[in-house]
């Protein structure tokens, strides 16, 4: 997981510092678990599709993390290091890449508009990629029963058509 805001440095030390530590404990303890990554669309380099283009685990992921949030590039590290970790053969790796979280609570999104007061303003059309947070509880849920079929599996995490 990763925080959503703050700074770069705080991105980086909350999800890639985290995870590094993380991986090197496993190193340490001599253990081979299941590492299940919950990622984040994000990743994926989707701004050169053309639309209506379908966004899928053949996308290539972001080739200019400069241009993005911090976010994006702290979730594109963390996932660096989850895949070098799984390239030593040290984990069995599922890179978990969820939507838009949405759920009890959390229901108001920065991607769904700006909201002034009761009203929702929103530019331009499209469609986003949720997620309710059961779905990927329960996806993060299931990938740690399984083992990944390459030792190194991506899967997108998120809802039907609404």
């Amino acid at each position: 997981a990763a925080r959503l805001s703050g700074t770069e440095d705080q991105h980086r030390r909350d999800t890639v510092t985290a995870t590094e530590a993380l991986c090197q404990a496993i190193l340490t303890a001599g253990t081979r678990p299941r590492l299940v990554l919950a990622g984040s669309l994000a990743v994926y380099g989707a701004g050169h599709l053309p639309p209506g283009a379908l966004l899928d685990e053949t996308c290539a992921l972001e080739r200019r993390p400069d241009l993005r949030t911090p976010y994006t590039r702290a979730k594109l590290a963390q996932e660096a290091v989850a895949r070098r970790l799984a390239a030593a053969g040290a984990v069995p790796l599922w890179l978990l890449r969820a939507g838009i979280l949405w759920g009890p609570g959390h229901l108001d999104n920065a991607h769904l508009g700006l909201r002034l007061g009761p009203l929702l303003l929103r530019a331009g059309a499209g469609h986003l990629p949720l997620a309710h947070v059961d779905h990927v509880a329960s996806a993060l849920l299931a990938a740690c029963r399984a083992l990944p079929e390459g030792g190194c599996d991506a899967v997108n995490v998120l809802d039907d058509d609404l």
